[in-house]
């Protein structure tokens, strides 16, 4: 039997069925890099671009034509229920992790659409149709209350076309951690950046769930990897060919005649889950083997004692306030009691190799009950210390983290340049497991 899906959705969406060729299932039409709020904006004029417009530029009529939906009112809409209905509508939220931008055009109409590369180019080529020649894009942001209104009116409208068992709901998110099968290493977006993004999106996808219960959702398998090598390129949303399976096997489940779908969609969920933990540790194993880590710069990176001389730790500098320690053999990092109490490991820097040098500071740790261990790279000024940069991490398994700084053409202000690991509250314990100091902004430090 044949099910055909219209998709509204990132690239993710459309790539399940490219990696999972079946004669069983096709794609009847797919809008991209829409967000919901530029789809419904009610302030939208019709056909205030055309392809014909755009025929100056490279762009593949697939882009052409997601821009033309960003700017025209009820265009996206048209085309979804062009030439009939498909059998299920496929969604993710994840064009609303694009900045929106309104457009102002001469004639003081204004309409909001989703901040992409193009609409940019396009606003500031020299062969910009001369319709929207003096057409400006300012910059909008819209609260959680905002973003859920204009959830709403998306919802009306997908409703109008399709029930509520012919959607699938893809909660597909960004994630940080991607192999690099050329490197031989993990490529990693800031950790901080995509959990505040996800975090967001993940606030979009509960409201939208909470408003359609009965939709079909096929949540993200934790550890789920991203991909460098991927077709369309290094991206937080571009994945290993093992996610778009696993999109493809939940949605056979979904199109079935089972009688206990939301269980198996679970069961997969936790399998894939676990494959992936799986599959991480392999490719760090692999990774070992295949490539030459280049040395830290620091002396004595994985904090090793000297058994023949007092098991004192070379070449780091312990200060520690009263009732704080550092355990040299199980490297357990223990601040002191009192309301101002420190314990610093630090290191110093050769200022005459850091001139100018981009480098990524790492450090492998585990933080015990909610502490919080504090990573900077900093110098003296005179007698004030100055810190160039610095990082606070907190987390009860073992993980990496890590810093990048570019350092500026001259040091000479700097009486010394250090990095330092330290924790500054009372009773926060650490352990520091190793540390690396690297020419670039990447970390080799698994």
């Amino acid at each position: 039997m044949k099910f055909s899906f219209s998709i509204i959705g990132c690239c993710v969406c459309r790539d399940v069925f490219r990696l999972n060729p079946c004669d069983e299932f096709v794609v009847d039409k797919f809008i991209q890099t829409v967000s919901p709020i530029a789809m419904v904006d009610k302030n939208k004029d019709a056909h205030i671009l055309d392809i014909s417009d755009l025929s100056s530029f490279t762009w593949s009529n697939f882009q052409k034509r997601n821009l033309c939906f960003n700017f025209n009112g009820h265009e996206a809409e048209q085309h979804l229920c062009k030439d009939g209905l498909s059998d299920f509508l496929i969604l993710d939220l994840c064009e609303l992790r694009f900045p929106h931008a309104m457009l102002e055009f001469p004639n003081n109409k204004k309409s909001i659409v989703t901040k992409t590369r193009l609409i940019e180019e396009l606003l500031n080529d020299n062969n910009i149709p001369n319709k929207l020649k003096g057409t400006k894009l300012q910059d909008i942001e819209f609260s959680d209350q905002e973003v859920f209104s204009y959830l709403d009116d998306y919802i009306n409208l997908i409703l109008k076309y399709y029930s509520p068992s012919q959607i699938i709901l893809y909660k597909n998110f960004p994630v940080n951690k991607h192999l690099d099968d050329e490197q031989n290493m993990f490529y990693t977006y800031s950790k901080n950046i995509i959990f505040e993004l996800n975090k967001r999106l993940n606030r979009y996808y509960n409201y939208f769930i909470n408003k359609l219960p009965n939709i079909f959702v096929v949540e993200m398998p934790q550890g789920t990897l991203g991909w460098v090598q991927h077709l369309w390129g290094k991206d937080n949303l571009h994945f290993v060919d093992d996610y778009y399976q696993y999109l493809f096997k939940a949605t056979q489940i979904i199109v079935s005649q089972a009688n206990d779908k939301k269980r198996q969609l679970k069961e997969l969920c936790d399998l894939f889950s676990k494959y992936f933990k799986l599959l991480e540790k392999e490719k760090r194993l692999e990774y070992f083997f295949n490539r030459n880590l280049p040395p830290s710069f620091l002396l004595n990176s994985t904090l090793e004692s000297d058994k023949l001389t007092n098991n004192i730790v070379h070449d780091w500098n312990f200060i520690l306030s009263e009732n704080s320690s550092f355990n040299q053999e199980t490297h357990l990092l223990t601040c002191g009691n009192k309301e101002k109490s420190w314990a610093i490991l630090s290191q110093s820097l050769d200022k005459s190799f850091l001139e100018g040098k981009t480098i990524t500071l790492s450090v492998k740790y585990k933080t015990l009950n909610n502490s919080k261990l504090n990573i900077c790279i900093r110098g003296k000024i005179e007698d004030k210390l100055s810190f160039l940069i610095s990082h606070i991490v907190t987390g009860e398994t073992l993980d990496i983290d890590f810093l990048v700084y570019t350092f500026p053409n001259n040091l000479n202000k700097y009486k010394n340049i250090e990095i330092a690991i330290y924790l500054n509250h009372p009773n926060d314990q650490a352990y520091v497991y190793e540390t690396k100091l690297e020419y670039g902004n990447l970390s080799t430090l698994f």
